[in-house]
């Protein structure tokens, strides 16, 4: 029984070599496949980085807007005429609000760093806008207190300079002049 239990072992070896043989034209037996030893990780695609210019112009030209007509209302109204210190004091008082809210806004933009210098220069300008309006509002005398005023005009022209050099920056159109 044993050499027949043999014969049907070695039988069996052959004939699975017969099978494997066939077809293979000769080629090495495939590789096994490996098993993975950790977990496949998700990949995420890259985060696309912000057009900065295009975003700031966008929050630029949203926040001008509003303020220009509030301050072309008060020029045709409040800061019409600067006869009495009440209407002095009603044109400043008015006027210093909206260039808070106008600065205020500056500051939440992100502008790219390389046009912050003349950004810089804008706020710097607008913050003398804001000291002049300031001074003028309280002053007891404002018609008599011309330094003041003067100063407020020179301001007011710097902070529109500047605000020209940064719509350039932000390829935007000037504002005309009036």
């Amino acid at each position: 029984m044993v050499l027949k239990h043999r014969g049907l072992v070695i039988g069996l070896v052959a004939i699975s070599g017969l099978v494997a043989g066939c077809g293979s034209s000769g080629s090495a037996p495939a590789a096994p496949i490996p098993t993975p030893t950790t977990a496949p990780t998700a990949t995420t695609a890259p985060t696309p980085t912000p057009n900065l210019l295009a975003t700031a112009a966008q929050q630029y030209l949203a926040l001008a807007p509003t303020l220009n007509a509030q301050e072309t209302t008060l020029g045709n109204g409040a800061c019409k005429s600067f006869t009495t210190t009440v209407q002095w004091h009603a044109c400043y008082s008015q006027s210093l609000p909206l260039d808070h809210k106008w600065l205020n806004g500056l500051y939440m933009i992100t502008f790219p760093s390389s046009m912050m210098s003349d950004v810089n220069a804008m706020i710097s300008a607008e913050t003398k806008v804001l000291s002049f309006e300031a001074s003028l509002a309280d002053s007891p005398n404002p018609s008599a207190d011309t330094s003041d005023y003067n100063g407020d005009n020179t301001a007011t022209s710097d902070a529109q300079a500047a605000a020209g050099v940064v719509r350039h920056d932000l390829g935007l159109p000037p504002v005309p002049v009036s």
